[in-house]
Parts: structure tokens; C-alpha cells; sequence
């Protein structure tokens, strides 16, 4: 069982506010006593000033974590084979989640009520919540491949996306050209008709210049013909 148990706790005293406790075996729990004991010496050693963040090795086989975010201190109990990138992930999910809590129940300005809270586990309406994150974290190598599945989707969707994009630009640019084809095509067909009626006004023009040079020299054969008729 990877997770054992978690404590919030007050920073300044180490009072318990809220904790939960995975279900185990008589003889899993006969073992725990131990770090128990530990886990409530921790809470009243570590002060704000210390490190923010620390895994602290009990036995061979299991491990303290913690994180500090004043004025609370969020103290869990792992195997030593727990990743830590996925405790310190539900520290910090924990740590999120309840200060939600005691902000909706005291609000905004909730730390002079957590200040004067003499009572140990005065938060254990909050109990159910913190059960319910601490089992959802019992399996870390479910989580991890959730979160490689995540991370994997997330890069197929973006290379989908790259595709599709680069598909889509490139339709629009076989559209470019395919319109400047299709004008070039029309162009092409408007120039060789021009060119056609430049072709046939040239031959009319030929055909009445020799038309016109006929008729001249016809005419003035007819004349000379009539003048030597005549003479």
C-alpha cells in the first residue's frame, strides 16, 4: 500500500487539524505505531523556516514527505519505491483542496480562526475530502501512465493540428494557383483570339492593297486602250 497516511497540521505547534488513515491489516498497523509516533515529533520539529519541500527516510521500506505552505504543513507516509514527482503532486493537490476548504468555511481572512483552534482535529469535516484524494493516489503507476496518456494525446493533438493546418495552407495555396492558372488560361485564350484578328485584318488589308493595285493598273490599261482607240 504505497500511501499510509496523511496529517494537516498547524506550523507553529504542530496541532493536528485533519488526518487520514488508509485501511490496513492488524499486523500492517502493529508496524505503523512506530512511524506514527514519528509523524506527530516531525509535526512539532519542522518550523516555516525550514526547508519547503523534504522526503525523510523512516525504514528501509517507507518514507516521510512533507510540504510547507504557511501556516499549515502537509506531512504524508509512503513506500520508500513511491515516485516522488506523484506524492509531491498529491501534497500540493491536498494543499490546494483544503485551503479551499477553510477559505469557503472562515473565508478569505481565515488564519486568526486557524491561530486560535486549540482543539486537535478541528477540521475532520474535512476528513471525507481528504480520503477521497489520498485513495484516488493509492495506485502512483495507474497515475503515471494516466499522465504519459495525457502528455501523449496533447502531443498527438497538436501534430493533428500542424497537419491539418499545414493541409488547409496548403489547399489554399493549390486554390492560388489554380486561380492564377485559370486566369493565365483566359489571358492565353483572349491573346490568341486577338492574335487571330490581327492575323485575318492583315490578310484583308493584303488582299485590299493587291485588290486596290489591280484595279489601278486595269484602270489605266482601259485608258491607255481607249486613248489608242480613239487616236
Amino acid at each position: 500500500m504505497p500511501i499510509y497516511f496523511t496529517y494537516i497540521a498547524r506550523i507553529n505547534d504542530g496541532l493536528p487539524l485533519v488526518a487520514s488513515f488508509s485501511h490496513t491489516t492488524s499486523q500492517e498497523d502493529d508496524d505503523l505505531q512506530e512511524q506514527k509516533i514519528q509523524a506527530k515529533k516531525i509535526l512539532k520539529t519542522i518550523n516555516e523556516h525550514g526547508n519547503k519541500r523534504m522526503s525523510i527516510t523512516t525504514t528501509n521500506t517507507k518514507q516521510f514527505h512533507y510540504i510547507i505552505s504557511p501556516p499549515i504543513l502537509y506531512l504524508t507516509l509512503t513506500e520508500a519505491s513511491y515516485p516522488k514527482k506523484v506524492i509531491f503532486n498529491y501534497l500540493s493537490t491536498i494543499e490546494s483542496s483544503f485551503l479551499s476548504h477553510i477559505q469557503s468555511t472562515h473565508g478569505p481572512d481565515y488564519e486568526p480562526q486557524l491561530k486560535s483552534t486549540v482543539r486537535p482535529y478541528a477540521y475532520i469535516h474535512y476528513d471525507p475530502i481528504l480520503t477521497k484524494h489520498q485513495r484516488s493516489y493509492q495506485d502512483p503507476n495507474s497515475l503515471i501512465r494516466s499522465d504519459k496518456l495525457n502528455q501523449d494525446l496533447e502531443e498527438i493533438h497538436s501534430i493533428m493540428k500542424s497537419n491539418i493546418n499545414s493541409v488547409l495552407n496548403r489547399g489554399e495555396k493549390l486554390e492560388g494557383i489554380s486561380n492564377v492558372s485559370n486566369s493565365l488560361m483566359e489571358e492565353s485564350k483572349k491573346f490568341s483570339w486577338g492574335t487571330k484578328k490581327l492575323m485575318w485584318k492583315k490578310k484583308l488589308d493584303d488582299t485590299l492593297c493587291v485588290a486596290t493595285c489591280i484595279l489601278f493598273v486595269l484602270l489605266v490599261g482601259a485608258w491607255k486602250m481607249r486613248r489608242w482607240w480613239w487616236g
